[in-house]
Formats: structure tokens, sequence, C-alpha cells
């Protein structure tokens, strides 16, 4: 059986996707315990995800206030370039990703698109750190209906969590 991690970029927020593609997916049962599929996939993917706390300052009342939000992101680059949503991202005053490891990384917006709601943040990184582990982009159009799908991230300040769902 083929796994592929892929990054799936949604409007309603971004996760890390896993397809088991095996000709069909009926078939994955049949040829592997699904709960080793879960665990052999967290083992690549966790490493991968990061947990983004960034600070945005407002001036709604006419007083300038301080609110901290929460994202996901997930590593691109082994020396530090992560994927989130825009609306985690955009007007932030300062970014502090949280690795697998318990890490904390100040980040900084490279860029944002508002219209597919993602942005990318850079990582800075000491000089002497060891490259970071990374995601892939798989192909969207090889996805199929009907295929099982686990979609991994750090939603609303959790560790890390996984969901399941059908394409």
């Amino acid at each position: 059986m083929r796994s592929f991690a892929r990054v799936c970029l949604c409007g309603w927020g971004l996760s890390v996707f896993l397809l088991a593609v095996s000709g069909c997916t009926a078939q994955v049962h049949e040829r592997e315990d699904f709960r080793d599929v879960i665990q052999n996939v967290q083992k690549s993917v966790f490493p991968t995800l990061v947990f983004v706390k960034p600070i945005k300052q407002h001036f709604g009342t006419g007083q300038l206030t301080r609110q901290q939000v929460l994202g996901s992101g997930v590593i691109i680059t082994p020396d530090g370039l992560v994927v989130t949503n825009s609306h985690v991202a955009k007007d932030s005053v300062e970014i502090k990703c949280v690795l697998y490891n318990s890490e904390q990384l100040p980040a900084q917006v490279v860029g944002v698109d508002a219209d597919t709601d993602l942005a990318l943040l850079r990582l800075r990184l000491p000089a002497d750190h060891p490259p970071l582990p990374t995601a892939s982009f798989g192909d969207s159009d090889a996805v199929q209906e009907g295929q099982f799908v686990m979609a991994f991230g750090s939603p609303l300040g959790f560790a890390r969590s996984i969901s399941f769902g059908v394409v």
C-alpha cells in the first residue's frame, strides 16, 4: 500500500491529509490494520506540524488591545518555511510557533493571500539549528471521491489532533 502525506489547503482551515491509496480504498482494511496506518502516518506527519500563536493588535475601542489567536501550520522546507492560514497570520505584530518537540520559535510573515486564505511564515532559526522535518505537497488531481482521509493539525490550542473523513 502506498501512502502520501499531503498538505490540503482549504478555505476553512489548513490541515495535513493522508490519502491511503491502494487501487481500491476498501482493500486497505484487508492489507493493513487501520490502526497501524494511523500510527505510521502520525510518526511521519506530527513532526511537521506547527502550533501557530500570533499576537494581533486592535484599536476597536479607541484603546490599543492585544489578542492572541491560535492556528495550525505545516513546515515545508528544512530551513523553516511554514504554510498556515491568512486569517491566522494577517495583521500580526508578533508570532511564535511551537514545534513538535515543544520548542518555541519566533516567526515572521513572508506573505499572505486572502483569496485562498493562505499565508507563508519564516521561522527564525538559530544559526546552529538542525534542519526541520518537512511535509510535501501532493497532487490534488489524484484525489478521488470515496477515499478515506485523515486531517492533522493543532486547532484551538490542542497540541496535536487527528480527524477522519471521506472525500
